[in-house]
């Protein structure tokens, strides 16, 4: 093993995790060979709990410390927290306010991408899924369409499209796909999987033109804090497009929509083009780094992925906020209000 990676997995733990394996249990490897070898394009680390060792492929790692820093840092907080969900996500966050309060902005700003990115590449992967699956239930529903949902089960066994031993969650994401596709093709839902009036195309084919909504602001309090809300001809978000009932935010959201008011022209005038997909871009304010990230869907309250353009901006994890191509529009014509709602509240 290197004296590098040594060294630095000392330091990591002393430094970001100084109550974290005090009796010394835990060791780290330069695997390189190993881990290049898993998948197509190989991983960058590996945290395996069972022999309690952070493999590391120091072929992937740049001369930048900070790399080796940040590679350490994710893995370690893989011990206690399985997978990228909400528990990793805090430990990975903590790290990155320790980092800014060392005044290693770098790093901190490296932790914050990874959080991101990651959320990213797992989002991707679970959409990716999700329309394998649609796409093997619809098949078994054209060819059986009077079929119930156990007898698809046993021909997705049968097809190879299923193991033989499956969780309930995954028996009830086939289970949402089967009642869905079946109540499509007994109803006027749209083609493209919505129902029509959330179909821009469908629409626009079964409604007369519509007038250009006008967005205004109006000014509110949650919580005895200030925030500022979008309405849309006068009325709440809710009322003219699905989704959201309100669109609504406070000073620091607003400052986050200002840092990158020049992405979201890009983002409006590209139809969620621009910036491109999975690209983070980061931008230091103050105490916060904040992140853009563009996605090509966004996924709503009840699971339902829908495929359109979606930018998320965030500081830190602290405070984030997300939209579709009509809030962007809508964010760009109330533009002075919400300079104005910053400039009159108290800076945060």
């Amino acid at each position: 093993m290197s004296d590098r990676l040594e060294k630095a997995f000392e330091y990591v733990k002393n430094t970001y995790f100084p109550r974290w394996d005090k009796s010394r249990k835990w060791k780290v490897e330069e695997c390189s060979e190993e881990l290049c070898a898993i998948g197509a394009r190989g991983v960058d680390g590996k945290c395996e709990s069972k022999t309690k060792t952070i493999k590391i492929n120091m072929t992937r790692i740049s001369k930048d410390q900070n790399d080796l820093y940040d590679l350490l840092i994710h893995e370690i907080c893989h011990c206690h927290n399985l997978g990228h969900g909400e528990s990793w996500q805090n430990a990975m966050f903590k790290r990155a306010n320790i980092a800014r309060t060392l005044g290693q902005l770098e790093l901190s700003s490296l932790i914050a991408k990874g959080i991101n990115h990651t959320l990213i590449l797992d989002q991707w992967h679970e959409h990716k899924l999700q329309v394998k699956i649609f796409g093997h239930v619809k098949e078994c529903l054209e060819k059986y369409p009077e079929i119930s949902f156990t007898e698809l089960m046993v021909k997705m066994v049968e097809n190879h499209w299923v193991p033989e031993t499956i969780s309930n969650k995954w028996i009830k994401v086939y289970k949402g796909k089967y009642d869905y596709i079946k109540r499509r093709s007994m109803s006027s839902d749209c083609i493209h999987g919505l129902n029509p009036e959330h179909c821009d195309v469908c629409r626009q084919k079964t409604s007369p033109k519509e007038v250009m909504p006008q967005f205004s602001t109006k000014k509110d309090q949650y919580r005895s804090s200030p925030i500022l809300e979008v309405l849309v001809n006068g009325e709440p978000w809710g009322k003219t497009y699905p989704w959201d009932e309100h669109f609504r935010f406070g000073v620091i959201r607003v400052k986050l929509i200002l840092i990158f008011i020049d992405l979201i022209e890009k983002f409006v005038k590209t139809d969620g083009k621009s910036p491109d997909f999975g690209k983070i871009i980061s931008r230091p304010d103050g105490k916060y780094n904040c992140t853009c990230v563009n996605s090509p869907w966004f996924t709503l309250p009840n699971g339902q992925i829908v495929n359109k353009p979606y930018m998320k901006l965030a500081s830190d994890g602290y405070f984030d906020i997300g939209f579709g191509t009509e809030k962007a529009k809508a964010l760009i014509e109330v533009l002075n209000s919400l300079k104005e709602f910053v400039n009159s509240e108290v800076k945060f």
